[in-house]
């Protein structure tokens, strides 16, 4: 991580902005997940989120109007069947990011999520993709479609912006209406 700070330094000069966008999920029963498969997704899903924001923080600072985007989830606000794994590591990535939104306002840093809806991608393809889990998904949701990547750009431009400088330790959901949602059917 500091190795990829340092080479953003060396071209740019200076860091405005950190995505953490990085993780992974398994669907398995909790009772069977071992405690390698536990530590493995919570060193990826939320000590890299940690290692990131760490690393990038002085440069962030020195900035003087530092962002960090971290990318939450559906999973950070409810549970998803035999993912507990994943849905722990993300309603610790929503904590984390209150918390340095607090820690961090000092330093003009900004600190905020985005939770994504359901977006079909190679980690989660299996799992929503013409599956009874997906369907279900899609009953769940008001807009009765699957998210498309480029419907996360418009938040993140604005997580990013001079115009998001007073919004802090929030999380943006874009889910096509899921999270709030009742019965639909």
């Amino acid at each position: 991580m500091d190795r990829l700070r340092d080479a953003v330094l060396d071209r740019f000069g200076r860091v405005d902005i950190l995505v953490n966008a990085a993780a992974f999920t398994f669907k398995k029963p909790t009772a069977n997940v071992c405690e390698d498969q536990w530590a493995n997704i919570l060193d990826t899903n939320l000590t890299g989120v940690l290692r990131g924001c760490q690393s990038f923080y002085e440069a962030l600072k020195a900035s003087g109007r530092g962002r960090v985007i971290n990318i939450a989830s559906l999973g950070s606000h409810l549970a998803f069947h035999e993912v507990a794994a994943y849905c722990a590591t993300k309603t610790a990535v929503l904590s984390l990011t209150r918390s340095l939104a607090c820690e961090w306002a000092p330093d003009k840093i900004c600190v905020n999520a985005i939770a994504p809806g359901i977006f079909p991608t190679g980690m989660n393809n299996g799992m929503v993709c013409e599956t009874p889990r997906g369907a279900e998904m899609l009953t769940r949701t008001p807009m009765r479609r699957f998210g498309k990547p480029e419907e996360l750009i418009g938040v993140a431009v604005l997580l990013a912006s001079e115009s998001a400088s007073f919004l802090t330790g929030q999380c943006i959901v874009v889910d096509g209406g899921y999270l709030a949602s009742g019965v639909n059917v």
